[in-house]
């Protein structure tokens, strides 16, 4: 397909997601350094999101597979997964919350290493409490 949309030269990924094109999507995929995978359109959707409310779950596969955010919110506030359960596709449904679940776990465990790393940055250092009890 030849860019010949304003809508499908600032939102490619989008636009494929939008027609359907898998083809175009993968090879829009390849290039990761050149494009927002998590872009938002102006509708307040990602193109993951997009996706999963057209019901292109291959296309949804795909940008899964490329590292697409499910936890980023429409402007409705309906995540990746809740979206995938109103469309009721069991099986679709369990990819998006797995894929959910181990971005998630993966944060975790980034957060946590930067948090043990700054805290052995930290000098050592001596503090001495007092408490005084008494009744009344």
């Amino acid at each position: 397909m030849p860019l010949d949309s304003p809508a499908k030269l600032e939102f490619p990924l989008h636009w494929a997601v939008y027609v359907d094109c898998k083809d175009e999507l993968n090879e829009l995929l390849k290039n990761k350094s050149t494009l927002e995978i998590d872009k938002i359109d102006p509708r307040g959707r990602t193109p993951l999101m997009l996706a999963v409310t057209l019901q292109h779950f291959d296309c949804a596969r795909l940008l899964m597979d490329a590292g697409a955010d499910a936890s980023i919110p429409n402007k409705e506030m309906w995540s990746v997964s809740n979206e995938a359960v109103a469309q009721g596709n069991e099986q679709f449904i369990q990819e998006v919350i797995h894929h959910r679940d181990y971005q998630r776990a993966n944060r975790g465990a980034h957060a946590m290493k930067r948090s043990l790393e700054k805290l052995a940055e930290v000098p050592d250092f001596f503090c001495e409490m007092n408490w005084d009890f008494s009744n009344l």
